[in-house]
C-alpha cells in the first residue's frame, strides 16, 4: 500500500524524525554546555558531585583506595545514574522554560 506516495516522498518521511532527533540532541547539548559555563558549574557540578559522593560512601566491591576512603563500583554506578538523571532532568526543565511563554505557563496551572 503505496498511501500515495511515490519512493521519494517516503524515503523523506522516514528523514524527517530522524532530523529532528539530531536537531533535539543538539539542543540538548547545547543547554548542557551552557548551564556548565555559570559561575558554580551548574547541573554538571551538580552531577559530578553525585558521582563522587555516592563513589566515596557506598559499600560494595572496592576499585580503588585513595587514602582512607574507597571506591566502589556499586557507589560509581548508583552515582553515574544519579548524575545522568540530574543533567536529563535539568535540562529538560531549562528547555521547558526557554520554549514556554511564562504567561501560557501560569495560565496553564
Amino acid at each position: 500500500m503505496s498511501h500515495g506516495l511515490d519512493s521519494t516522498q517516503r524515503g523523506l518521511r522516514r528523514a524527517a524524525p530522524a532530523a529532528a532527533e539530531q536537531r533535539l540532541a543538539r539542543y540538548l547539548v547545547g543547554l548542557i554546555a551552557a548551564t556548565s559555563r555559570g559561575s558554580d558549574g551548574g547541573l554538571v557540578t551538580s552531577a559530578l558531585w553525585q558521582v563522587l559522593v555516592n563513589a566515596l560512601s557506598r559499600p560494595g566491591v572496592v576499585l580503588a583506595e585513595p587514602g582512607p576512603r574507597r571506591i566502589t563500583a556499586e557507589g560509581l554506578e548508583v552515582g553515574a545514574a544519579l548524575g545522568l538523571r540530574t543533567l536529563l532532568v535539568g535540562v529538560l526543565a531549562i528547555g521547558f522554560v526557554a520554549s514556554t511563554s511564562p504567561v501560557r505557563l501560569m495560565t496553564s496551572l
